[in-house]
């Protein structure tokens, strides 16, 4: 397990990006420990290191919470986002009585596109949810208090120690 937690830190020291080490390619060991559920792959979003994708920036960090409308489903609201809108939330949260989604927002001024080739946001989020707050932040804004780094949580594992031959 410890090796499995050290994985993405060990990539980074060796000069590859710690955040594309996914759980492929594992060893047998290490994919049995995902499978019985001992261990779950996350990985945690630091909006303010997005990195620009065609010439637009994710400068928002836009916060939804709502009241879902009796027999709102949210893998419905989910779909619609993603499909009809073309928003990603990166995060949603549901409860009996409230729900939570956030996404990335561009800084920057979506291109005009053709009438009707984009569902609006708010009117398909007020299909699901009553009493919505909004709330939107820059993503510059944003440092992370906690470092998660639970290869911490182990102890080291002993180096073997070279003999003299």
């Amino acid at each position: 397990m410890g090796e499995l937690l050290q994985r993405p830190f060990a990539a980074t020291d060796q000069g590859r990006g710690g955040h594309l080490v996914g759980p492929f390619g594992l060893p047998f060991s290490q994919r049995k420990m995902l499978a019985k559920g001992w261990v779950t792959h996350r990985t945690l979003l630091d909006p303010a290191r997005v990195p620009e994708h065609r010439g637009k920036t994710a400068g928002q960090v836009v916060f939804i919470t709502g009241t879902p409308k009796t027999g709102a489903r949210p893998e419905g609201l989910f779909a619609t986002l993603t499909r009809e809108c073309r928003v990603f939330p990166f995060l949603l949260v549901v409860g009996s009585d409230r729900w939570l989604l956030s996404a990335l927002g561009g800084s920057n001024p979506m291109p005009t596109e053709p009438s009707g080739a984009r569902r609006p946001v708010l009117p398909t989020l007020r299909m699901y949810l009553e009493g919505i707050e909004i709330l939107q932040e820059a993503a510059s804004g944003f440092v992370a208090q906690v470092d998660h780094r639970y290869d911490r949580l182990l102890p080291p594992e002993p180096r073997a120690v070279p003999t003299k031959g």
